[in-house]
């Protein structure tokens, strides 16, 4: 690459990113209002406090932020800082996809990409908040994957093997998704898979084609493993500090109290052998029961153990679109480089 085309390259980015962040800007209101059920195309933006009108030099993306130093010109409430970070991860995924999937070149591929990538991140915000995901969301994600394969068709003409593979992955993974969910809700009666993550599959599925499809699957459930395992530990060392709880001091405080119930067993006196002892066992017993929970092991309780915090717990659901959106967005830039990658090392190999 010559300078010429370096500074071209640059020039574009920026540009790119400009629009990414405004287009950004316009995510944040639907991000605000679908799950409410407000008509995103009437109304002028306002602030969610205290209600105020927005002017147009209140709503430079990023920019209005920044100056504004992170409150409303009018009631000087906090703005989110969702608003900002939703803004610039636009911004910066337009500039990736630009850079990475097209090799930074203007394509018509890009509308889609930009399409999927901008979803993506609106179904993640409503999801994590609400448990929500619009339909609409992975209806675009689905027409974007469908203008980026009449590209393909366009250019390098139409491939049987290419639509088939499309096909399979807008049925495999939402087809596998749908079933866990019906076994799921026979044997336990809850509602573990929603209907927005299998949609979500199969728009995703033919945008990606099944092998990126099922890459996209293992890293959000991954991530998602990952995730809930530290939100649950952040979440259940948060209460216990609120209410003024110190999880070690609980537990040794618990096994002095067992120890000392042992003690008093032991000590039955020996004229009235069988009541005492009846009177011990049953304390100790009960001590027992109490702090079976808290001495499992230390390790469990840095994760927030399922048993010792099961029924705090119960109810509160971790959403899985986000981490199924972060598969995605990964599987669209890496998936075919892994799976590239995976039939030169590990097929190749084996049939040398």
């Amino acid at each position: 690459m010559n300078s010429f085309e370096l500074i071209q390259e640059i020039y574009l980015s920026v540009v790119i990113f400009l629009i990414g962040i405004v287009i950004g800007s316009f995510l944040n209101v639907l991000i605000y209002r679908l799950p409410i059920g407000l008509d995103f195309k009437k109304g002028s933006s306002f602030c969610p406090h205290c209600k105020h009108d927005l002017k147009w030099y209140d709503l430079f993306p990023l920019f209005s932020y920044i100056f504004l130093r992170g409150k409303c010109r009018y009631c000087k409430a906090k703005i989110s800082p969702q608003y900002p970070i939703v803004e610039a991860l636009n911004g910066i995924m337009y500039v990736l996809a630009f850079l990475f999937l097209t090799g930074g070149e203007l394509k018509p591929e890009l509308v889609g990409y930009f399409i999927i990538l901008s979803c993506l991140i609106v179904l993640s915000w409503t999801d994590f908040k609400h448990n929500i995901i619009p339909d609409s969301m992975w209806i675009c994600i689905l027409i974007g994957g469908v203008e980026i394969y009449i590209c393909d068709v366009i250019r390098n003409g139409f491939d049987k093997d290419v639509l088939i593979e499309k096909l399979i992955g807008l049925v495999l993974i939402s087809g596998v998704l749908f079933l866990l969910g019906i076994i799921f809700e026979k044997l336990k009666g809850i509602e573990a898979i929603g209907g927005g993550d299998i949609k979500l599959m199969a728009a995703a599925g033919f945008a990606l084609g099944w092998k990126s499809a099922v890459l996209a699957t293992l890293f959000g459930t991954v991530f998602g493993l990952i995730f809930t395992l530290v939100y649950l530990s952040v979440a259940t060392r948060k209460e216990q500090k609120e209410k003024g709880l110190n999880p070690k001091e609980e537990k040794k405080k618990k096994k002095e109290e067992l120890q000392k119930a042992r003690q008093e067993a032991q000590k039955a006196e020996p004229v009235n052998k069988i009541a005492q002892k009846v009177k011990a066992q049953r304390a100790l017993e009960k001590k027992e029961e109490e702090t079976a929970e808290d001495v499992i092991e230390e390790a469990e309780e840095a994760v927030g153990d399922e048993n010792e915090f099961g029924e705090e717990y119960h109810g509160k659901e971790v959403p899985f679109g986000p981490h199924l959106a972060f598969g995605i967005a990964l599987a669209l830039f890496l998936g075919q480089r892994i799976i590239q990658w995976y039939i030169d090392m590990v097929v190749d190999g084996l049939m040398n």
